[in-house]
């Protein structure tokens, strides 16, 4: 069970309330219910489905525009496909079924000014969304839908099976059933507008499909209005779409759930800081724990805000994984009074380091070992208010190998703590790192890799190449990815010499240009970086006289031969225009000239 992702879903809301044809009478509360419906769907205590994700169309009058915003949303969604209709339902002779739009016919003696159910099944079939809801909610002329008799509405039913998708429809067979006179929504869009907005009092946590279809129609039987029906292919109906208010609201006797996971989940939200722990933590669980997904709860469980003794500041975020902490996240009260987002992840304790090693102090992190249920290598550092600023410690590949190498051991055990598993939090995160996965995103705006010294001497460049080649995972990622690298070499402060005159890093970075020489296009020429890089290729212990001789020809010539091409290439692949190009040209060739380097170009 959970809820949709809202930045991956998109929603669709059409209705006809008038009509031209005066055989169609007119359906004024279809013009409330659709702006109604599409405020709850959007509202703080849904599933995060932005405004602009949800588009409403009223009295249209031409279905190639209906189609068109269906089909877009169509393309566009990744979780939840959501379509909702209300209106007259037509029927054809061959008990096809067509939704009006307001200069619809009601004899269908002009089928295309009407929307063909067929249609709507095929856009949808083909979308990527892993699920798609389908909300009729339609009457039908009262002789049409006679004339067709008790199997009517299954037959209806039947056209609308799409794999993946759940269909929800009135099957009203009068106008009465379908819009009762004084009220202000449709029978049925009522319903089931009234359970999104109050909730359930007898329901569960989570207002599931299954769960909403039970409670509209015993809600709309009572009412002795149309019963509804469903058609759920696959498991879809276990989908949460709305978490039920009635179920986390205050008691009655004026106690708050305040220890509910849900409530536990919707304060951490709330906190300032939480978009980047969501985007950090989604990111860890995507790169450093095995098999996320499936094996939450039971292998490794997260909580939120979680009772520890820490008298100053408190525990927002824990990760657990085979019982064992592997990320937890405070909130720290300095002693001037200010407060501090503080993280700290445990990895494993590389065997070939001594206990000196694994202590260390850099610009932004702090490493000591730690010992728990073994020993392990604590990193901690200040989530900050721009992540990009943090020099990224969790993107190393060494980094990521170390703590998947712990969290996959301590999984091999279930977990002690999976009844305090928070699966609103969980699936909150697990949707992050789905997309940042299938994105190829880290979760920085600014890439600062950190190549360690083992990798350099051991000639691996595996860990790094793999890093980088997601830049090119796509064109717009490429195109977003354009001047955010900042590559690091660390592990050699102990050495009097510069980087680029040091043998196994110079052939590092040979091997790294081999299959990536697109440094002009994705270094940031904010840093020193690209410079090392470069130096990397240039003769190494001269003078100041050898560099200024030396230097300008051997840099023009890796520039001209080999850099330069990269970067129209992959520039090319990112589809970047002429200005682009030029302004990305001239950028990265500008920073030769610059103070920022010694390279005179």
């Amino acid at each position: 069970m959970r809820l949709p992702d809202g930045l991956r879903s998109r929603a669709v809301l059409i209705g006809t309330s008038n009509y031209d044809d005066v055989a169609l009478p007119g359906l004024p509360a279809v013009a409330r219910n659709v702006p109604d419906l599409a405020d709850i769907l959007t509202s703080d205590h849904g599933f995060g489905l932005p405004a602009r994700n949800c588009e409403s169309i009223v009295d249209a009058t031409d279905t190639r525009d209906v189609l068109s915003a269906v089909l877009s949303a169509a393309d566009e969604a990744e979780d939840l496909l959501l379509v909702y209709y209300a209106g007259h339902g037509l029927l054809d002779p061959r008990h096809r079924l067509f939704l009006s739009l307001t200069n619809s016919p009601r004899t269908l003696d002009k089928f295309w000014l009407a929307i063909d159910i067929d249609d709507i099944r095929n856009i949808m079939t083909k979308s990527p969304a892993r699920n798609r809801v389908l909300i009729l909610d339609c009457c039908f002329s009262g002789r049409a839908f006679e004339a067709m008799g008790s199997g009517a509405a299954e037959s209806v039913i039947a056209t609308m099976d799409v794999s993946g998708t759940y269909t929800l429809t009135s099957t009203s067979e009068n106008q009465i059933a379908h819009a009762p006179e004084g009220e202000q929504y449709t029978a049925f869009t009522g319903a089931l507008i009234d359970l999104l907005d109050n909730g359930a009092p007898d329901g569960p946590e989570y207002l599931t499909l299954d769960t909403i279809y039970e409670h509209m129609r015993r809600a709309l039987v009572e009412r002795r209005a149309s019963e509804p029906k469903r058609k759920c292919v696959d498991s879809t109906g276990e989908l949460a779409l709305m978490r039920n208010r009635a179920w986390y609201n205050d008691s009655t006797d004026g106690s708050v759930r305040a220890a509910t996971p849900w409530a536990r989940f919707h304060e951490l939200s709330a906190h300032p800081a939480y978009p980047m722990i969501r985007r950090l933590v989604g990111w860890y669980i995507s790169e450093c724990i095995p098999d996320a997904d499936a094996n939450q709860r039971d292998r490794w469980n997260v909580t939120a805000l979680p009772s520890t003794n820490q008298p100053n500041g408190r525990r927002l975020l824990t990760i657990n994984c085979g019982g064992q902490e592997v990320v937890f996240i405070s909130e720290v009260t300095r002693p001037n009074g200010s407060r501090q987002v503080v993280v700290v992840c445990n990895i494993a304790a590389p065997p070939d380091r001594t206990t000196s090693d694994l202590h260390f102090t850099s610009e932004s992190v702090r490493g000591q070992p730690m010992t728990y249920q073994q020993p392990v290598w604590a990193w901690q550092f200040n989530l900050v208010d721009d992540l990009s600023t943090l020099h990224a410690p969790i993107t190393t590949p060494e980094f990521i190998s170390l703590a998947r190498q712990l969290n996959g051991e301590l999984m091999k055990s279930k977990s002690r703590y999976a009844r305090f598993h928070n699966a609103d939090l969980a699936e909150d995160l697990l949707a992050v790192a789905a997309h940042l996965a299938d994105e190829n995103r880290l979760p920085f705006d600014s890439l600062h890799l950190v190549v360690a010294r083992t990798d350099i001497e051991s000639g691996d460049i595996e860990p790094t190449l793999r890093v980088l080649q997601r830049l090119l995972s796509s064109p717009e990622h490429a195109r977003d990815a354009q001047g955010i690298l900042d590559l690091r070499i660390d592990g050699y402060n102990d050495t009097g010499d510069e980087l680029f005159e040091i043998e196994s890093v110079r052939a590092f970075i040979y091997a790294l240009d081999e299959h990536f020489p697109y440094w002009l296009f994705f270094s940031s020429t904010h840093t020193s970086s690209l410079q090392m890089i470069a130096l990397c290729f240039l003769p190494p212990f001269l003078t100041a006289e050898g560099k200024k001789r030396h230097f300008p020809p051997r840099l023009a010539q890796l520039l001209t031969n080999r850099w330069i091409p990269a970067l129209n290439d992959v520039a090319a692949y990112a589809g970047l225009d002429d200005a682009q190009l030029r302004a990305r040209s001239d950028e990265a060739l500008g920073y030769f000239a610059g103070p920022r380097t010694e390279l005179p170009f």
